[in-house]
């Protein structure tokens, strides 16, 4: 096992990751995506800047993996949502929404 650092939601850091996987270990079983920044605060009074924090892990980062390693025979992808996805939250629109996404996405089937 190695621990590499990276923005998930940056698709040049994800192609070093895999390079030095790769290189390291000659394949690549699967990923666990976990990322994620709770939100916090009610929509009418956050920025979109504010918004976007919260959304870039979940939504950039599953999309940036996809086009990364979206060409290898993995054994798995787990995409770790919230519960927060289902069932919101106070102050949660954001995550609520990313998590979704992320639901969303794994159910798709790609």
């Amino acid at each position: 096992m190695v621990a590499l650092a990276g923005d998930v939601t940056s698709a040049a850091d994800l192609r070093r990751v895999r390079a030095e996987t790769l290189a390291r270990f000659g394949r690549l079983d699967g990923i666990v995506h976990a990322a994620g920044v709770p939100g916090g605060g009610l929509v009418q009074a956050k920025s979109r800047a504010a918004a976007e924090a919260v959304l870039a892990p979940k939504l950039a980062g599953t999309l940036a993996l996809a086009e990364v390693f979206g060409d290898l025979e993995l054994d798995f992808v787990a995409l770790c949502s919230s519960v927060t996805g289902v069932v919101g939250g106070l102050g949660q629109v954001d995550y609520c929404a990313a998590s979704a996404f992320l639901d969303a996405y794994a159910h798709s089937g790609r």
